[in-house]
């Protein structure tokens, strides 16, 4: 969400953490929710053109703009990477617990992630659930990024 969207008085003096992904990604993945979802009939897994991307680099870039200008006013902002956070997820949550102050050990980060990963949670939903979801993915981009 853009920074000038957020409504709360004491952000100022949160300890706020912003997880950036790169543009491509954000695109990509924003176009294959709206081609699974209901709510955008008119978008096509199988029709790129369907997707209004001139309107999904805006937002992206609005996000990007008004989170980076609000560093400049937050004195306690952490940026994190996507990409970092996937690929050492425990170490990355480490970081963050650290940032806010939250003493919890890296082994039972370990556990809350192994818990809560897509496969798990995709395991405890009923199947016919697990073929309508939106958030259970059944299909891979295979767009390449650079």
């Amino acid at each position: 969400m853009p920074y000038y969207r957020v409504r709360a008085a004491g952000l100022k003096g949160m300890k706020t953490i912003v997880c950036t992904r790169s543009i491509l990604e954000c695109l990509e993945s924003h176009f294959y929710k709206c081609s699974v979802s209901p709510r955008f009939p008119e978008i096509s897994f199988n029709d790129e053109s369907s997707f209004p991307w001139d309107t999904g680099i805006d937002e992206v870039l609005e996000f990007y703009n008004s989170w980076g200008e609000a560093r400049g006013f937050l004195s306690n902002c952490m940026v994190t990477k996507y990409a970092e956070l996937k690929a050492d997820p425990v170490s990355m949550h480490k970081a963050m617990f650290d940032f806010w102050d939250l003493d919890i050990p890296e082994d039972i980060i370990a556990e809350a992630l192994s818990r809560t990963s897509k496969a798990v949670m995709t395991a405890r939903m009923n199947k016919e659930d697990r073929q309508t979801s939106q958030r259970v993915s059944q299909y891979r981009l295979s767009l390449k990024h650079i």
